[in-house]
């Protein structure tokens, strides 16, 4: 009996078998990459781990055979050039074999070969046993007294003054004596800054200052004074130091100095009290002494006169003036200090 067999082949169409094999390529390029990956950086772990069991020798202090291990010298083949590391000399042979260099002695010349070993520059450490081991100390060819920084300390002694000792910080560039503060004393004078404390040495601003400077007061015993009728005050050597601002030493704004013998000068600040009440001065021909600006407090002093046989001093259109010609006071109020 006769019959017929029917297969049934499901069919796909052509843009099914074209995406079949565009993924298989895609597939198989991916594997292709990851292969060639896992080469690449497999090589690079395996010279890190190297590099670092190295650097553990050198840590844990292996000898110097296990620390050259795996690192290429000249004549070696079973040797791993580690990643940044450059080629050494061959030290394979004993120590007795190799070459040092020599050093260089003072008064002998430095070899070419020598010359290559010679750091840039050499620093010398000092240790005093109060710095630390290494410490690189200052320059000790400077001198040691020179200040090199910008700021100098200041130590004052009052010499039995008040206040007794004081202590301050200046700018070094602009730090003179006139910052200062001048202690005071009952019945002294100060008479300036000296460097020791017998106040022998008198100190004077110079180019070079310590880091730390210390000063001691000096002092004078203050002159006795005497007050006369008018209410002048005058110390041992007959200078006027001050006046009696209630009694008559100003009379409708003139000041007429003494003119007994016993006064022979006017001493800066003796007419302070008055300063807003003198207008003129008159100047007696005993007066042989006036002190650098003795008038200088007077706001208000328009006219200076002076006795016609004063040996010292003469005044023209009210400016005073000395023997030798040359300007002494001119009235802050003069009228030639306005129309010039």
């Amino acid at each position: 009996m006769e019959g017929v067999l029917r297969v049934y082949v499901p069919l796909c169409d052509e843009m099914f078998w074209r995406r079949v094999i565009v993924r298989s390529i895609v597939v198989l390029g991916f594997i292709t990459l990851l292969g060639l990956s896992a080469r690449k950086y497999g090589k690079a772990y395996r010279i890190c781990m190297a590099e670092e069991d190295t650097a553990g020798s050198m840590r844990t202090g292996s000898t110097a055979g296990e620390i050259l291990k795996g690192m290429i010298f000249p004549g070696t083949e079973d040797s791993v050039l580690m990643s940044g590391m450059k080629k050494v000399p061959d030290i394979s042979g004993s120590i007795e074999n190799r070459e040092f260099p020599i050093e260089c002695y003072p008064g002998e010349e430095m070899t070419d070969e020598q010359s290559m070993y010679e750091p840039a520059e050499e620093q010398m450490t000092i240790t005093d046993g109060t710095e630390e081991p290494g410490a690189i100390l200052p320059n000790v060819d400077a001198p040691p007294y020179e200040n090199t920084s910008a700021s100098i300390r200041v130590i004052l002694y009052g010499s039995g003054g008040i206040p007794e000792i004081s202590e301050a910080v200046y700018d070094l560039a602009s730090f003179s004596v006139d910052m200062l503060c001048i202690p005071e004393k009952e019945n002294m004078i100060f008479n300036g800054w000296y460097m020791d404390e017998a106040c022998t040495m008198p100190f004077e601003r110079t180019e070079v200052l310590p880091e730390v400077l210390e000063l001691y007061a000096a002092w004078i015993k203050k002159p006795e004074v005497t007050v006369d009728e008018k209410g002048f005050i005058l110390d041992e050597r007959g200078y006027i130091v001050g006046c009696n601002a209630n009694m008559e030493t100003v009379i409708d704004g003139l000041l007429c100095v003494p003119s007994y013998v016993e006064c022979r000068g006017i001493e800066k600040g003796a007419f302070d009290v008055v300063k807003e009440i003198v207008y003129d001065i008159y100047i007696s021909e005993n007066i042989t002494y006036i002190a650098p600006g003795a008038f200088d407090s007077l706001g208000c002093l328009m006219y200076i006169e002076v006795h016609p046989r004063n040996p010292s001093y003469y005044s023209v259109n009210g400016i005073l003036y000395n023997m030798d010609g040359t300007v002494e006071v001119c009235p802050p109020v003069h009228p030639s200090v306005y129309f010039k």
